[in-house]
């Protein structure tokens, strides 16, 4: 980083080094899963496609068996050849986060995105038609400081048909904004900025109608409230980790048992779909609370009219079918040790309510 700041908007690393500490950690300390965090694991249009090219025909050409975990532009996935595709689960890319922040498009101005919301549809209906064979996680942002009470059903509508309301994080997540960026800037400029210390790790901030204040804490606090959602939540994402590894190379000596995969596959889908529409209805009636005169009462109402039995039984339902499924494979004598791995969760999204960026706690 040069004095005064960075100069590019994209920094690149030499694709040779890279693949070259992949394969020491691979070869030397037995490294098999590989989060490669960077904003975008591609630069924009053709050239970086041909960074993706190289990445995967060196790792293919020098045999690492690995599973990777790699951010993607929302404008590159839906482009994506057939030819591409196939190369990336070649080389053993398994999970893919793609950059879909918010169907709303004075969102995606305000995040200075360049793909729309019919763009980010797109590319995810493109990565579902691979049958499981990416486990696809967005990089959505279920409230920020630019909307108003009004925009919330469509938001929930367009992750609807993206079949992600399952997802609890992308339905309650809130932006975080850090001290000095271009967003910070930005939302300053609108007057948007509530006061704050100076060293505060995040920017507060206001919205723009001050209803949503009410739905957006409604919703980041269920995991305060309800303990199971965070578990629940990390299992759905073991399960979409475990199911595109299954695909892995590395994994062909678990293929003979793609039925049982299969059944574990459609349970984990009915479990989702069932914890999506209590998401969803819960979302929608804190919305139709906060256009009346609500009180702490009504919410509590809500909140118990959904949580938390139903959620207790869904968790033991996938804790289950997981149990079930690694079974079975043990039973054949079958390793797991490269299809398995329990992922990491922040505790800012496990132990924190971050709405309007102000962090807050049970206490």
């Amino acid at each position: 980083i040069t004095a005064g700041g960075r100069k590019a908007p994209v920094i690149q690393r030499d694709i040779i080094r890279f693949i070259d500490e992949i394969e020491m950690l691979s070869a030397k300390y037995k490294v098999v899963f590989f989060n490669v965090i960077d904003s975008s694991f591609e630069d924009p249009g053709q050239k970086g496609i041909g960074r993706i090219n190289q990445f995967c025909d060196q790792i293919i050409k020098r045999g690492i068996k690995a599973s990777f975990k790699i951010h993607f532009r929302a404008e590159t996935a839906a482009g994506a050849s057939d030819e591409l595709l196939l190369k990336l689960k070649r080389a053993g890319v398994d999970i893919l986060v793609l950059g879909v922040e918010s169907g709303i498009k004075k969102e995606l101005d305000s995040y200075r995105k360049i793909a729309g919301p019919e763009q980010s549809l797109a590319s995810v209906k493109r990565m579902e038609s691979f049958a499981g064979k990416f486990f696809i996680v967005l990089g959505h942002m279920m409230f920020s400081p630019v909307l108003i009470l009004d925009d919330l059903p469509q938001k929930l509508d367009f992750l609807k048909k993206l079949n992600h309301t399952w997802d609890y994080l992308e339905m309650s997540n809130n932006v975080l904004i850090f001290p000095g960026t271009a967003y910070h800037e930005w939302i300053k400029q609108e007057g948007l900025v509530l006061e704050h210390d100076v060293l505060s790790p995040l920017i507060p901030y206001r919205f723009r109608d001050p209803r949503v204040k009410f739905v957006a804490q409604a919703l980041s606090s269920l995991k305060l409230k309800c303990p199971s959602i965070i578990p629940l939540n990390m299992l759905f994402y073991e399960a979409g980790n475990l199911i595109s590894r299954y695909y892995n190379k590395m994994n062909s000596h678990l293929w003979p048992k793609e039925e049982a995969l299969e059944n574990f596959r459609k349970e984990i889908l009915r479990v989702q779909s069932e914890w999506g529409q209590i998401l969803s209805a819960y979302s929608l009636e804190a919305t139709e609370l906060a256009k009346q005169e609500w009180s702490k009462e009504e919410a509590e109402a809500i909140y118990k009219k959904y949580f938390p039995r139903p959620v207790d039984n869904l968790l033991a339902r996938t804790k289950s079918s997981l149990a079930a499924l690694l079974h079975e494979f043990e039973q054949a004598q079958l390793s797991v040790k490269k299809v398995y791995f329990k992922p990491w969760l922040s505790l800012l999204y496990a132990v924190t309510d971050t709405s309007q960026g102000k962090i807050r706690t049970n206490n």
